[in-house]
């Protein structure tokens, strides 16, 4: 009994004290064609209670590119976004799933994993 209520109460622990609220962590970019690079963006807002900043984005690989994410502290209450490429050139042909890793500084969990899939059609 007493096993079953500590697993209950860290079950039940484990989103309350999140510091950011994503719009969405996972992108489906549907299908398109080679080549094509698919751009998209994650919104997020801090709701930590105090200021973060964004202190570094790496991409799965080098088909991801970064194209811009707010750099500047983000207040609490206050909205940040991150904005990132998909090429299809630097990809595979068929279907496909990518993170992203961002490092934060300021919040409870410091690394916020990513992740976009879509499906590639045509030939290289």
């Amino acid at each position: 009994m007493l096993v079953f209520c500590t697993l209950t109460i860290s079950c039940n622990n484990t989103n309350q004290h999140d510091d950011i609220s994503w719009d969405y962590k996972n992108i489906d970019l549907g299908k398109f064609d080679y080549p094509a690079k698919v751009q998209m963006k994650y919104a997020f807002k801090n709701i930590s209670g105090h200021s973060i900043s964004i202190k570094k984005i790496i991409p799965g690989c080098d088909c991801t590119i970064i194209d811009g994410f707010t750099s500047s502290i983000i207040d609490n209450k206050k909205s940040g976004e991150i904005k990132i490429s998909y090429d299809s050139k630097k990809g595979i042909i068929g279907p496909f799933r990518k993170d992203l890793f961002v490092f934060f500084e300021g919040t409870k969990d410091s690394v916020v994993t990513l992740y976009y899939s879509g499906i590639v059609t045509g030939n290289k």
